[in-house]
Parts: structure tokens; C-alpha cells; sequence
């Protein structure tokens, strides 16, 4: 059947579904856009990827991210090579899944999938009962434990991080930046963030390995902030959370009839663990596959995705080699280095973190060798 089985309503799915008319979406939650999840912090190129539900979603923009320690002390400043955005997710994903229904999309809430086959048949468990559904595909969206990806060896074993947000009200932050906090004690091999959304409120978090007490770094974090005079009040709102992903994908992440997408994929940012630029990328790379052949040649649209994708894929894998080095070196004696040298502000390819890290140790090893010849 000329149709794709979609496993999962979150961003990544309901992209797809929106670019593939008569696509079938299967959430298991009640409602899409529930429960929250990522910040929603993406560029202008990302906006341009999504079209009119990005564009519908945006909430407010940013022209630099201040990298602070915890104590308040400016470390670096990052000027991103376009304006940045935050979107309201869950506003998004109903755009989304609004467009995807226009196109002769169906999407079924509390439908969980719970089993499938490498020829695109599964089982789905809804309110009537068990139901067998067949595609022509299937796009594993299932979201940060991708347990069936796994199962059928559609992606590595990604490093976990817990994230905890939620909405506080602020004073003395600028509209236009995002502050950064980084104290390898604290947030352990990750940051913090405080996102304004507008002069009064923000959007605070922070993220550690799953070693660590993500509730106690969150009272620490707001701590910290209220002594550095940046709180209103000390009640955070809206608090939601969840897992955050450090991987690359495998070069080839499909098998039969069955793909993995989106962070199960391990499609994200893998030093910031947005995933809604390079889902975004994904999608559009398989949509345009899809409609450049015939649906029953499977192997040959998903071999043509992959020549598509290959450029991103490794993209994706040099910006985790640099993330583990820095984890390895510690963020905050990183960026320490960088302050010693006199380095005070950085050109952030937004959605390409690699190129950013490559020109800066570039940068780092000429002032060395200067200071050393001077």
C-alpha cells in the first residue's frame, strides 16, 4: 500500500506525515504537543525547512547567547550567524499536525504501536483493540529511547541527559540574548539556560548526565540567579522536563522496509541536543526522495535519501567528536581557556556546531603560538 506508518506524533512525525500526503501517524499520547519538551530554539533556516507552522509558532528572537559562569562573571559571547527564535512547541506540533491533516494525513492519539516487521506491517493497540496496519514504509518516531529502533539495529546507544525547565519571572535580562551558564560542579556535563520570552518572564533550565540530581542542579541554578538579581519572584511555572540525547546517526539507519527518524536516529545537535533542525533536514531529505520515485522501489528512494542525508550525517559526527572532547577537557575550563587568550567573542554557526569549534581551537592554538613567540 502507497502509504507510510508513522510511530510517534512528536516533531519529527508529524513533519513527515506533513510532507507525505496519506501518511498514517500513531501517538500514543492523548493529545499532540503533550507532554512539552525542547526549548524550541532554532535559526532562520529551520524556520524556512518547517514553512508557515514555524513561522505561526515564533514567540521571540535572539541576536546573541552570553556564556556565563555560575557566579555571573561573562565568559564569551556568541554572535550566531543568523537570528535565532524560540517557537512555541506545542503550538507547532498542532500546525503541524493541522498541515499534515490537510494533505490527507490521519493521525491517531492514544494508539500505540507495539510491535512491526522489517516488510512495513505493525500492530497497533488503541481504544477498539488491536489493529494490524500495512505501508510502504515505516518511520520509527519514537522519540529519545527508540527502543525499536534499537531493536532492529537502526541506531547507536545514545549518551542520556536529563533536562528540567520551566517559566519564572525575571528582571535586568535583555530581550534580545539568551544567557548561558556553565559550572562543570553543577551541570555536569551539559549547561544551564535562561531563555527571556519577554521582559518580564523566561524560560530557565538546565541539563546533567544521568549520575547527577537534576532536581537539586534546577534549586541550585534558580539560586544562583536569584543572587545575581536576575528573579522577580521564586516560583518556577509550567515545570516540565525530559531525556536529552548526545549521538550521531548510523550511516545507514533503514532496514527493509523500516527507517528510524528524529532523535530515535539520533538526529540532534549533539552539543545542544536540538533535534528540530536536523529532523527538519531528515524529512525534507525524504519527502524529496520519496517524490522523486516510485513507492514500490523502497530500496531504491531510501539508497537516493541517503545520498541526500550523507552530508548531514557527517556533520552530525564531527560535531560529537568535538562535543566529547570538550566533555572530556570540561565546558567550563574550555571556554576558560579561551577567555585567558583574551577571546571574547565567537561567529556561532548556529546549525553547524563543528565548524564553529574547528575555527575556535584554530583560533586558540594561533594565540598560543603567538603568546609563545612573543
Amino acid at each position: 500500500m502507497e502509504r507510510i506508518i508513522i510511530v510517534g506524533g512528536g516533531f519529527s512525525g508529524l513533519l513527515l506525515a506533513s510532507r507525505i500526503p496519506d501518511s498514517e501517524v500513531f501517538e500514543e499520547n492523548p493529545e499532540i504537543g503533550l507532554p512539552p519538551h525542547c526549548t524550541g530554539i532554532v535559526s532562520r533556516d529551520t524556520i524556512g525547512i518547517i514553512g508557515s507552522p514555524a513561522r505561526e509558532s515564533i514567540v521571540s528572537s535572539y541576536e546573541y547567547i552570553r556564556v556565563l559562569n555560575s557566579e555571573g562573571k561573562d565568559l564569551v559571547m556568541l554572535k550566531p550567524d543568523q537570528r535565532i527564535y524560540k517557537l512555541d512547541r506545542i503550538l507547532l506540533e498542532r500546525l503541524l499536525a493541522k498541515e499534515a491533516g490537510d494533505r490527507g494525513s490521519k493521525i491517531y492519539t492514544k494508539a500505540r504501536v507495539i510491535s512491526i516487521d522489517l516488510e512495513g506491517r505493525a500492530i497497533v493497540n488503541e481504544k477498539g483493540g488491536l489493529r494490524r496496519v500495512e505501508g510502504s514504509l515505516i518511520a520509527l518516531a519514537e522519540g529519545s529511547l527508540g527502543t525499536m529502533s534499537r531493536k532492529f539495529g537502526l541506531s547507536r546507544k545514545h549518551d542520556l541527559f536529563l533536562g528540567v525547565q520551566g517559566y519564572i519571572a525575571i528582571k535586568g535580562v535583555h530581550e534580545s540574548e539568551i544567557l548561558v551558564f556553565i559550572d562543570d560542579r553543577i551541570f555536569r556535563g551539559f549547561f544551564a539556560w535562561l531563555v527571556p520570552i519577554d521582559g518580564r518572564e523566561a524560560l530557565v533550565g538546565v541539563a546533567t548526565d544521568l549520575k547527577s540530581d537534576a532536581q537539586r542542579s534546577i534549586k541550585l541554578f534558580l539560586a544562583r540567579l536569584r543572587k545575581l538579581g536576575y528573579l522577580r519572584d521564586d516560583i518556577l511555572r509550567r515545570i516540565y522536563g525530559g531525556l536529552i540525547i548526545r549521538s550521531y546517526p548510523l550511516a545507514r539507519h533503514y532496514r527493509g522496509r523500516v527507517i528510524s527518524i528524529g532523535d530515535a536516529a539520533g538526529f540532534v545537535k549533539p552539543f545542544s541536543g536540538g533535534g528540530i533542525y536536523p529532523a527538519s533536514r531528515q524529512a525534507e531529505s525524504l519527502s524529496i526522495s520519496l517524490r522523486k520515485s516510485r513507492w514500490e522501489d523502497h530500496e531504491g528512494y531510501l539508497k537516493r535519501y541517503l545520498e541526500i542525508i550523507r552530508k548531514e550525517i557527517g556533520s552530525l559526527k564531527n560535531q560529537w567528536i568535538a562535543t566529547k572532547v570538550l566533555e572530556r577537557i570540561g565546558i567550563e575550563k574550555a571556554i576558560k581557556v579561551l577567555g585567558d587568550l583574551g577571546v571574547r567573542t565567537i561567529l556561532l554557526d548556529y546549525d553547524h556546531h563543528e565548524n564553529t569549534i574547528a575555527k575556535t581551537a584554530k583560533k586558540i592554538l594561533r594565540l598560543k603560538d603567538d603568546r609563545e613567540k612573543s
